[in-house]
């Protein structure tokens, strides 16, 4: 007995709409993220035996594997499709003591969840060590512990998709230690020379008037006060974890050891102590990491973060639809970053589907089932056809341009067809039901 498509789709509908209501389902895989537990749902109620159910669990796997390169800050505005099974991987480097801030809306009528999830990525091993819980608006933070490559992947429900809203940003992960200030007031960084080069700046200095309040980066312990000969009047605070935090050259001291401290505690004021004495008022502060000694404090308190772009073109007007290469010759690049790693070249008039808009690309996808970035000023919509061509045998239009591709429809003998882009060796051509493949 043939089952028609849609009664197919009705039967996974069904099955979904039972995994969604299986709460004890959920209790069995707590402690799992949301995708986990999603995923074994799926494998419970038996739709790993249908092919949307396994190409779901491979574009997951495959994401893992196969990642676009972003620059952050990075704000994306696509469409996730509910007939395809889809996921979105980004790759992007960030520095210890920042903190990173992803968030991604979805369209408020659109009623389906995305697993959003961070990995880090160190030599060949990728490890999970975040998630977001599923919401109408994701959103969640994760303080970076080294300098590292990590991935935040991201993918729909199956069988259920819209339009969605990714913002992937940075922040300082303590508080400003000089009160009214910002890193615009950061004058001398960690590594500068000092005596002539004999030994190097272990902290950053930031510079206000004198007595101008000194504030507590972080919760913790007041560990030591004092004075010597560098520093001058001193405070040292520990974060009872793993790093301790140098406030040097103080007018004055306003904690005592032994005392707890909240972020953002006055402790004490800005001043020229210690070898400081010939210079403009200003405060030393320095980081000292357990094992490590002394690390750049500037990623943890760098406050002057740009807001990402948005994108240039209207993504709503082109997202999910076919555009064509406008330019003799384009790149297709795996990666934002200027000079980055090329995909493949791109000749005039090759077809390509637009899935996110950011600021000035379209992350888009060849017929052949390959991603990437492309400039969005080199393509446009397909709107008008190139030209018409007279098929004079005849043939069959095809769902995608490759060999096993399914047929469509057939064409008669001398058939007039507008041709709208090609790929290969296919031209994409318009016929009564939509778009269609035929080979040349």
């Amino acid at each position: 007995m043939i089952v028609s498509k849609m009664k197919k789709l009705s039967y996974l509908f069904l099955l979904l709409s039972l995994v969604a209501g299986c709460s004890t389902v959920t209790r069995v895989f707590k402690g799992l993220s949301p995708r986990d537990q999603y995923e074994q749902k799926i494998k419970q109620a038996g739709l790993l035996e249908t092919a949307m159910g396994r190409a779901w669990v491979e574009a997951g796997a495959r994401a893992l594997k196969d990642s676009l390169v972003i620059l952050l800050p990075y704000k994306e505005e696509g469409y996730f499709f509910s007939d395809r099974a889809q996921a979105a991987s980004y790759r992007f480097k960030a520095k210890r003591g920042e903190k990173l801030v992803v968030s991604v809306e979805k369209d408020t009528l659109a009623r389906f969840s995305i697993f959003a999830e961070l990995f880090s990525i160190d030599g060949g091993r990728t490890e999970r060590v975040d998630f977001a819980d599923e919401g109408n608006f994701i959103h969640f933070e994760h303080s970076i512990e080294k300098d590292q490559t990590f991935l935040l992947r991201l993918q729909p429900e199956l069988l259920k998709g819209g339009y969605y809203r990714l913002v992937v940003t940075t922040a300082p992960s303590l508080h400003f230690p000089v009160k009214g200030k910002n890193a615009s007031a950061i004058g001398s960084v960690f590594g500068d020379g000092r005596d002539g080069g004999k030994r190097r700046h272990e902290g950053v200095d930031i510079f206000a008037r004198r007595d101008t309040p000194v504030l507590s980066a972080s919760s913790g312990l007041v560990i030591r006060t004092g004075e010597d000969r560098l520093g001058g009047k001193i405070v040292l605070i520990s974060n009872l974890k793993d790093l301790s935090f140098y406030y040097a050259h103080l007018d004055s001291q306003l904690v005592n050891v032994g005392t707890y401290v909240k972020e953002g505690d006055v402790i004490g004021l800005v001043g020229n102590t210690g070898n400081a004495r010939f210079t403009p008022s200003h405060l030393h502060f320095g980081i000292y990491a357990s094992g490590h000694g002394a690390i750049d404090p500037y990623p943890f308190i760098f406050n002057l973060q740009k807001a990402p772009a948005d994108p240039e073109m209207s993504t709503s007007a082109v997202v999910g639809e076919f555009v064509r290469l406008q330019s003799k010759k384009a790149v297709l690049r795996h990666s934002m970053e200027k000079g980055g790693k090329i995909i493949m070249p791109l000749e005039r008039n090759s077809v390509l589907t637009v899935y996110a808009a950011s600021k000035n690309s379209y992350r888009v996808e060849l017929p052949d089932g390959r991603t990437g970035f492309v400039s969005n000023a080199v393509v446009e919509k397909i709107e008008k056809p190139i030209l018409r061509k007279n098929f004079r045998k005849e043939q069959e239009i095809v769902d995608l341009p490759e060999v096993k591709a399914l047929r469509i429809a057939s064409l008669s003998k001398d058939t007039d067809l507008p041709l709208y882009g090609e790929f290969n060796e296919y031209y994409l051509v318009g016929y009564k039901n939509g778009y269609g493949w035929i080979a040349k």
